[in-house]
């Protein structure tokens, strides 16, 4: 952690550069909020609600951006933990997206499971057939 991270201020540069969506879509909630009071106060009310609607689109746009940024960093992190494994060649700590090779004996049962299914599917036409 570098000392720009241990003020506020460079913590929150931190993450506007991370981010840009999320100040972006504050200060035109906070603007379209501040533009209706004002409307409101002139008594143009029509303005107003209509500036309100706006705000609501984009508090709406904002907590939007801000779940799809928090889904990203996540799948990244991800992402980059599995080439990890993957490159270390660690038993157990595999993407769950990518199915793990089954062990030798379900291979083998798997291959009795087909080969009864087979047999009985084998008997039930020639029943069907001597009928």
């Amino acid at each position: 952690m570098s000392d720009a991270d241990l003020t506020i201020l460079g913590r929150l540069k931190r993450r506007c550069m991370q981010e840009p969506w999320v100040p972006i879509g504050g200060v035109a909630t906070v603007g379209a909020l501040l533009a209706a009071t004002l409307q409101m106060r002139r008594g143009n009310l029509v303005s107003a609600n209509h500036l309100l609607r706006i705000r609501v689109a984009t508090q709406g746009l904002t907590v939007t951006a801000m779940l799809l940024g928090s889904y990203l960093a996540l799948d990244k992190k991800r992402k980059e933990s599995a080439q990890e494994a993957a490159a270390e060649n660690i038993p157990g700590k595999q993407d769950p997206a990518v199915p793990a090779e089954k062990p030798e004996w379900e291979k083998r049962l798997d291959k009795k499971m087909a080969r009864a299914e087979r047999e009985r599917q084998r008997r039930e036409a020639a029943s069907s057939n001597s009928s």
